[in-house]
């Protein structure tokens, strides 16, 4: 059915012509990863889904680190008593 059928007109056509061109590259971007993910072994897959994990794991357990460090305080080391006097 032409573009102008379904719109009732053509003053929408290029509306059209832009989601169907839309609809199009976002489709062919499914296949391609797909496609990937269909040659992947599964150590391949594993390791993808690692790679992407590993930047928001990484920011957890920064924080992690920074909440089980005890705060630095100005206590003052024990000093060495000499035994010569």
């Amino acid at each position: 059915m032409p573009a102008s059928r379904l719109s009732g007109g053509t003053a929408t056509a290029p509306l059209v012509e832009k989601l169907s061109t839309r609809i199009a590259s976002d489709v062919e971007r499914r296949l391609r990863l797909f496609t990937a993910v269909r040659d992947m072994t599964i150590g391949e897959a594993v390791n993808a889904a690692l790679d992407s994990a590993l930047p928001s794991l990484r920011d957890l357990a920064e924080e992690v680190a920074r909440d089980a460090t005890p705060p630095k305080t100005s206590v003052p080391s024990p000093r060495h008593i000499s035994k010569e006097h």
